[in-house]
């Protein structure tokens, strides 16, 4: 636990660094903060690693000096600029209050992977790119490893800066997410406590429940996709509501800005989010039509420069790994690139997902397809869901709580604040249902929603001063339970797992390990596969079981390995 939380610290001081620096930067181009520190800068720090490592890794593999010099060039730049946080770091309640949070998600540390795709894909992902320079046709060894998610890169990252070539820390950047997160939230919690009536404030604050959202807690200690997307979405939310309510040009150039930023890089991590990117889309239409922000094509090219960048590098890597620009979107392919996958590969794959979340298990895919009797087992499961049921309660109470106040609501900029994001929210469940209707995959789309109407009528009542000081008593219980949750998983490993709290405090984060058994392709390839199940973790040059047998392999002169299908 002491390890996880110093690095945390670390990792916080050098991502608020970078976040510094690049606003410094682009502030010479006409985006500056609005604000005297503004505490969504540590996620510009991971986005800019996750550009770096793209980059860097087409020419060598991600090692511990370049995790080293990211962190150390993230301090330089945090010590430059520390004038900016010296107000909020001569507060020793708020920071005791920070640590007491990272504390918290330092409990992962005695966790082992949960999330069981981390020892199927995620993991060997992270593998490959410590490993080597990125192999051209990856995707041809092991399909999943053509699903091209940034959070890879920065787990890498961050996971190379622990311990260089191991699979500890590979939930570094999980846990570093959500201390960022939870920060913001404790700084949304601070606002609201000094009267802030603003939606974008009651907004984040009630985001404090995704504590309790089941995606998030059984993931923290995993390199998992599918949470950040959540967590982030919530980010994009905010920083939106932030947006609609200024009539200041720089400031909304700003929100403009991070917004297309964040929107980038929650597509690159899970591309089956592509709705969200109609939020930046409306803060551009917004600003046009208000005529703030936006006053020129230079204007619009700086805000649009770094989240296009951010694309342009993952796609990039996308078409090293398989040939195809979004993998498994066949229509993104260059079939005549001589690693690319085979024709019906990317097919194939998104016909598998599409069945896999229908009915998991069962193998008659065509049949799960082309038929409905899938849909009362899921839907039983999904209705039962934590992830459902949670968001649902509070879109009903924020609802219900609204309606003595509807009229009130009605005239105000807040409610058609809401109304976009919830649209684009309801746009995305039907989108998830008709192609991968499970709900970890689209648990975004109900929490969005539910935090949505629960922040409005929040904020709709802390005019009314008799009732501020009950809603600021439930939202510290709320804040308190969530981090109650998060613990306990890793505490009660300690209590029942037959390991000391003493030996816990520097506990590295155990990864199991496989039995493996080789393999050779008709090419001639060695290739190992698990003599169980089907999960690799760590183990080197690892695939499944249903590996390729037509695999053919060769190496270049700068060591880089390139995979050919059939």
């Amino acid at each position: 636990m002491l390890f996880t939380l110093a690095y945390l610290i670390i990792i916080l001081g050098a991502t608020t660094g970078w976040g510094l620096g690049t606003v410094w930067v682009f502030g010479k181009f006409g985006v500056s903060s609005p604000y005297r520190f503004d505490f969504l800068l540590p996620l510009v720090g991971l986005v800019v690693g996750t550009v770096l490592v793209n980059l860097e890794n087409f020419f060598y593999p991600v090692s511990f000096a370049f995790a080293l010099l990211f962190i150390l060039v993230g301090w330089g730049f945090f010590i430059i600029f520390a004038r900016r946080w010296l107000p909020f770091l001569k507060q020793p309640f708020w920071i005791g209050c920070v640590m007491v949070w990272l504390g918290v998600i330092s409990t992962q540390a005695v966790l082992s992977p949960a999330n069981y795709d981390s020892g199927l894909y995620h993991m060997p992902a992270i593998r490959w790119l410590v490993d080597s320079a990125v192999p051209f046709g990856l995707a041809n060894f092991h399909g999943r490893l053509g699903f091209n998610s940034s959070w890879f890169s920065i787990s890498a990252l961050l996971a190379q800066l622990g311990f260089p070539n191991t699979a500890n820390y590979t939930a570094l950047a999980s846990e570093t997410l959500l201390a960022v997160v939870g920060i913001a939230v404790l700084g949304a919690f601070r606002k609201f406590l000094r009267g802030a009536r603003e939606l974008s404030t009651s907004f984040l604050l009630v985001s404090g429940l995704v504590g309790l959202a089941p995606v998030v807690v059984k993931n923290l200690s995993s390199p998992s996709t599918d949470h950040p997307v959540l967590l982030l979405a919530i980010v994009l939310v905010y920083i939106f509501l932030r947006a609609v309510r200024t009539s200041e040009p720089n400031a909304f150039l700003y929100e403009f800005w991070l917004a297309a930023l964040v929107a980038a890089f929650i597509i690159t991590i899970k591309f089956s989010v592509l709705p969200l990117a109609l939020i930046p889309l409306a803060l551009l239409v917004i600003g046009l039509r208000r005529r703030i922000g936006i006053g020129n094509w230079k204007s619009l090219a700086v805000v649009v420069m770094p989240a296009a960048v951010v694309l342009a590098s993952w796609m990039a890597r996308g078409v090293a790994l398989s040939g195809c620009l979004l993998y498994p979107l066949s229509l993104s392919c260059f079939w005549n690139l001589p690693w690319a996958v085979p024709t019906w590969a990317p097919t194939s794959d998104a016909l598998w997902i599409m069945s896999w979340a229908r009915a998991p298990g069962n193998l008659e895919r065509d049949q799960v397809l082309s038929q409905w009797f899938w849909l009362g087992p899921w839907l039983t499961k999904f209705i039962t869901s934590n992830d459902f049921i949670l968001p649902l309660i509070c879109f009903a109470v924020g609802v219900g709580l609204c309606l003595p106040v509807w009229r009130k609501l009605y005239a105000r900029d807040e409610l058609r604040a809401v109304l976009l994001p919830g649209a684009i929210s309801f746009a995305g469940m039907l989108y998830w249902f008709f192609t991968a209707p499970d709900l970890r995959f689209g648990s975004t789309w109900f929490w969005l929603p539910g935090l949505l109407a629960l922040g409005l009528a929040i904020s709709a009542f802390v005019p009314f001063s008799r009732m501020n000081l009950a809603i600021q008593a439930v939202m510290g219980i709320i804040l308190v339970a969530a981090a109650i949750t998060i613990a306990y998983p890793g505490i009660s490993f300690v209590r029942h797992g037959g390991k000391g709290f003493r030996a816990a405090l520097v506990t590295i984060p155990p990864v199991p390990s496989v039995s493996v058994k080789a393999k050779q392709t008709t090419r001639g390839v060695t290739v190992y596969v698990p003599t169980q199940g089907d999960r690799c973790y760590w183990s080197p040059f690892c695939t499944n079981p249903d590996f390729n047998p037509d695999l053919g392999m060769t190496q270049l002169s700068d060591n880089r390995i390139v995979f050919y299908g059939n």
